[in-house]
């Protein structure tokens, strides 16, 4: 039985069980039936390691499943992959556009039929807070991609409780107000189970400046352990190359980058994915620091700020 989201009936936090051919809240008890995802008509039942359609009979792997409840994403049935002819997955609100039901195998990109190369797994990272005060403020989304040795994305995407209500001003930024967090949970649970997604994998972030201490300061106010060794920051690295301005969103215009959701923690963490992409592309070298830097920063800041903690 495998953990995949928080129940939209009861609003608990990663209540959610995929159990066979079923998905049920170990809280209020609802269970759920799953729609095939190639025909979405039949319901998919187990047969021996594997699940299948009732009306299609064709299989789908539990995993795969998993991974689409796991990160939302939107199922198309009738805009297929143009290489395998799979439906495509898709997440608007986030800016994940169409890619093949077998991303990375197929993702409308033909290059990735080659034999790929390892690489090491990157995380990139955006957060949504209360306020720009690492040590007074409040984690209120965290939203990442995570890009494997083998090339292939994960997603991460879950709003935070903050320990008081939100200013206007950061809901007018953000579009995220107090009724979204009602039911949120908090920061330690989160970060508990962003910190399992990440691995070791190292940390990407346009502004690492803010971003990265951001992480550390809530790693080491939880006791959770620092894993990554390296971190990337996309404006750094656009202020070596780039003229004119180098914000997200200017960068996002300049290459043609959807990004129809600015402010949200995912829809950011995915562009700026994007931007390293083309950066990578064109640059012979990447310009990665060494966590320390950042790391005694923010040891400083957890020591100046006790008084506060957010939970």
């Amino acid at each position: 039985m495998t953990r995949v989201a928080s129940c939209p009936s009861c609003n608990s936090y990663q209540s959610i069980r995929l159990n066979e051919s079923q998905l049920s809240c170990i809280k209020c008890k609802k269970k759920w039936g799953i729609l095939c995802i190639h025909c979405n008509i039949g319901q998919l039942v187990k047969k021996n390691t594997q699940l299948e359609c009732t009306h299609c009979s064709k299989p789908q792997s539990p995993s795969q499943l998993t991974y689409i409840i796991k990160n939302r994403l939107h199922v198309d049935a009738t805009n297929r992959c143009q290489y395998c002819n799979s439906p495509t997955l898709s997440k608007k609100s986030s800016n994940i556009t169409s890619r093949c039901f077998d991303h990375p195998n197929c993702a409308n990109q033909a290059h990735l039929f080659d034999a790929p190369k390892k690489q090491d797994p990157l995380v990139f990272l955006d957060f949504e807070t209360t306020g720009l005060d690492i040590g007074q403020e409040c984690i209120i989304e965290i939203g990442a991609c995570k890009v494997d040795e083998d090339g292939k994305e994960y997603f991460f995407q879950e709003l935070v409780k903050p320990t008081g209500p939100i200013k206007p001003i950061i809901s007018k930024i953000t579009g995220i107000d107090d009724s979204m967090l009602t039911h949120a949970p908090k920061l330690h649970y989160v970060l508990d189970d962003f910190l399992a997604f990440c691995g070791d994998a190292n940390i990407v972030a346009h502004n690492a400046q803010f971003d990265v201490p951001w992480l550390l300061v809530s790693i080491l106010r939880h006791q959770f352990k620092v894993n990554f060794s390296k971190v990337l920051c996309t404006l750094k690295w656009a202020k070596q190359i780039e003229p004119g301005k180098r914000s997200l969103g200017a960068l996002s215009k300049k290459y043609n980058i959807g990004h129809e959701n600015a402010h949200r923690a995912l829809a950011d963490a995915v562009v700026t994915k994007s931007l390293y992409d083309i950066y990578v592309g064109s640059n012979e070298t990447v310009p990665f620091e060494p966590v320390d830097r950042y790391l005694a920063m923010s040891e400083k800041i957890v020591a100046q700020c006790s008084d506060f903690t957010q939970p």
